[in-house]
């Protein structure tokens, strides 16, 4: 199959890094599409999702769940506190941000459930099983490295 120059230009990225954040861009738009129909964003339904599941966590421990900057951080979780899908209070060091998830938070996250299963099953299509668990294993492992 013969490439055309623009394919050959955007596979020949020799970055490590821009490659993946080329995939990431592509990733997240495909779940973006779907999730943004109920409401909230990809990352948004992350978040949500994580805070559904651990219950109230510090702010710097949904960071570092989610290898995330604690400023950006700051800029996904302060329109869902707005939104009341979270709320905040001070934790034992009066610093530190404690979330949780609100009824409607939750509310939200299963609006949104049928919408991410529909991006996974769309990505996950393009995958052997065995490649899909070898390209999982391989990000965790660079997210570790990194």
């Amino acid at each position: 199959m013969q490439l055309s120059s623009f394919e050959q230009a955007a596979r020949g990225i020799p970055c490590m890094c821009a490659a993946l954040r080329r995939t990431t861009r592509a990733v997240s738009r495909l779940y973006d599409d779907r999730i943004s129909r109920s409401g909230i964003r990809g990352t948004q339904y992350t978040l949500l999702r994580i805070l559904d599941s651990a219950g109230p966590l510090r702010q710097n421990d949904v960071a570092e769940i989610m290898h995330a900057d604690a400023a950006t951080l700051s800029r996904t979780l302060r329109p869902l506190e707005r939104d009341g899908l979270l709320t905040s209070e001070v934790g034992e060091d009066k610093r530190e941000r404690l979330w949780s998830i609100t009824p409607e938070g939750r509310k939200r996250v299963r609006a949104a459930q049928p919408h991410w299963e529909k991006a996974q099953h769309t990505l996950r299509e393009a995958f052997t099983e065995s490649e899909w668990k070898t390209l999982r294993s391989l990000l965790d492992k660079a997210a570790a490295v990194a």
